[in-house]
């Protein structure tokens, strides 16, 4: 009798409990739908798409939602082969920057930011600069250089 409530009771729970739904959903960082009584549009932004069957002026769309597709040319860079260092590392005073392989017509924007992310100063790079640190306070600094196009 024993083994007779227990299957009964283990079958009950296994017909009315669902532990999951398998629905499709989509987890995007943005996105919305909207319809009226003839049209749904529905857009997301950032998944991957696969395909699309058009007939007509019906579209079919395989995968995540996808629009219109727009290629964006890539802008070529200079040449940014070049070597920048910094000395004496640590320094009490003057810090000097060199840059080795940098063309003539160019130059670097070098930022100075204390190690809280506090902004301290923006410089104009060439060649070889010397950097006054004395009127600075004793910590860590960050340089952060970008090239000026």
């Amino acid at each position: 009798m024993r083994k007779l409530y227990f299957f009964i009771t283990f079958v009950f729970v296994a017909f009315f409990i669902n532990a999951q739904s398998i629905s499709p959903e989509l987890v995007s960082n943005a996105g919305d739908e909207f319809s009226n009584a003839t049209i749904t549009i529905s857009w997301s932004l950032g998944e991957v798409m696969t395909e699309t069957y058009t007939a007509g002026d019906m579209n079919l769309s395989q995968g995540f939602n996808q629009g219109i597709m727009d290629f964006v040319p890539i802008k070529e860079l200079p040449n940014l082969d070049y070597t920048i260092n910094n000395y004496p590392n640590p320094t009490q005073a003057i810090i000097t920057v060199d840059i080795i392989g940098l063309d003539d017509n160019q130059t670097l924007n070098a930022k100075i930011y204390s190690i809280n992310g506090v902004f301290i100063e923006e410089i104009e790079l060439n060649q070889t600069k010397n950097i006054d640190f004395v009127n600075y306070a004793y910590g860590i600094y960050l340089i952060y250089t970008t090239l000026i196009i």
